[in-house]
């Protein structure tokens, strides 16, 4: 998890008290923009391919990007055709929400 280009935490732990406190889990985090926020680019550029916009620092910019390829995916997935990034459409099935663990 990145946030706002400082924060970043990495690991196989969930973020939730049983993860943290009993499961045999790792997580590192830390708080070093100079390593973040490149991060952050590289990883968004990865997932939106030639789309440079996809990458933007400006939140806007980038969730359009983000939003064409996954409408793209969408369109090519009923063609039969690989998607153009690997970004696709969150499906939520259900309309119950939970707080179970």
């Amino acid at each position: 998890m990145i946030v706002d280009d400082v924060f970043m935490t990495l690991g196989s732990a969930n973020i939730n008290l049983r993860s943290m406190a009993v499961d045999s889990e790792l997580n590192i985090c830390h708080e070093n923009m100079a390593v973040t926020q490149p991060l952050r680019r590289r990883l968004w550029e990865l997932h939106t391919k030639v789309f440079k916009d996809g990458a933007s620092d400006n939140p806007d910019t980038a969730f359009k990007a983000w939003t064409y390829i996954a409408n793209k995916n969408a369109e090519r997935q009923k063609g039969g055709l690989a998607p153009i990034a690997s970004l696709i459409a969150f499906s939520y099935m259900s309309g119950r929400r939970s707080t179970d663990d």
